[in-house]
């Protein structure tokens, strides 16, 4: 009797968590970081029902099943192939036909997923703004779904850096919103974050070092900028949206943000289709569903095989 209690109080945690749960097609283009993107299928497979999709080899079709759609451009190429376009203007006509046109710019999405050294001397553990990737679907979902765009820098900072912008630019521009540009690397290596977005998730945020010694008294919490980023579109757009800023690199003159290093903004539509808030799990739940989180993410799990489909000539320096 006693296993059963426990078992109906782990259904009820699993269904509450699972309420705005959505069908999210995930498509992705990278030549060098395969296992990036499998991560962050797996992080958003915790509680979606993901599908991927190969922006070079594959080709999108019945794209209205799909709530959300999460890009993830981080291809050095020009990414212009017939195939490219075709799936470009694809997910362009899918949101234009969307009644909530909400969209999230992510300009260095990079260094949310990978592991560094230069992140764990900041003071940031991996994984830690899995619950932010998370909460970029929910609130996504609480307002009738959208777009997720995520890159990193776009203009070369010498001959032999990559830019990974040109083929979701293409797409920026499919939908009416300025390009990602430049490239962003001040340090400390950080990005302040808005605490009153709903894209704020505090415990995937942290105190840099840098600040807490200063003598700017600044309480803001922070994401981590270990790899180089692009500034996302702010402000007004061509198509009408207004996007607001909800992270920025801070400048050489250490807390002077400008529009020019915003790393990533957001659009939402009003009205909500439900509440805002999204109340983090204790620990002791967190432990109790560990094993069912593990089935789900074994379940969803992108082999290392099926994102290496890319062909290897196309990994550049």
């Amino acid at each position: 009797m006693r296993t059963l209690f426990s078992l109906l109080l782990l259904i009820t945690f699993v269904t509450s968590n699972f309420a705005h749960a959505s069908k999210i097609l995930f498509a992705y283009d990278t030549s060098s970081y395969q296992r990036d993107a499998a991560n962050f299928y797996n992080i958003l497979s915790i509680e979606h029902d993901v599908t991927f999709l190969n922006l070079f080899t594959d080709t999108a079709s019945n794209l209205s099943d799909y709530e959300q759609i999460f890009v993830f451009d981080l291809s050095p190429l020009a990414d212009n192939s017939a195939n490219h376009l075709f799936n470009y203007q694809e997910i362009a006509n899918w949101y234009q036909q969307k009644q909530n046109k909400n969209v999230i710019t992510d300009g260095r999405i990079l260094s949310s997923l990978w592991t560094s050294s230069s992140n764990q001397a900041l003071g940031f553990n991996d994984g830690q703004e899995n619950p932010m990737l998370l909460n970029y679907a929910e609130q996504m979902a609480l307002r009738g779904g959208g777009l997720f765009l995520g890159t990193d820098h776009c203009t070369p900072a010498s001959v032999n850096l990559a830019t990974f912008c040109d083929g979701i630019n293409t797409l920026n521009s499919l939908i009416g919103i300025d390009s990602f540009t430049g490239n962003f690397m001040a340090e400390p290596r950080i990005a302040i974050v808005d605490e009153a977005s709903p894209l704020y998730v505090e415990s995937a945020t942290f105190k840099s070092a840098r600040f807490q010694h200063s003598t700017i008294d600044d309480p803001s919490h922070t994401i981590t900028a270990t790899s180089t980023g692009s500034a996302s579109p702010l402000g007004l757009q061509s198509n009408g949206l207004i996007f607001k800023s909800f992270a920025v690199s801070p400048t050489d003159s250490f807390y002077n943000p400008t529009p020019h290093n915003t790393l990533i903004s957001y659009s939402f539509s009003e009205p909500l289709t439900g509440t805002v808030e999204v109340p983090e799990p204790s620990t002791i739940w967190l432990f109790l569903c560990s094993p069912l989180i593990w089935f789900i993410t074994r379940k969803h799990r992108i082999t290392q095989e099926l994102l290496s489909e890319i062909p290897k000539a196309r990994v550049t320096t």
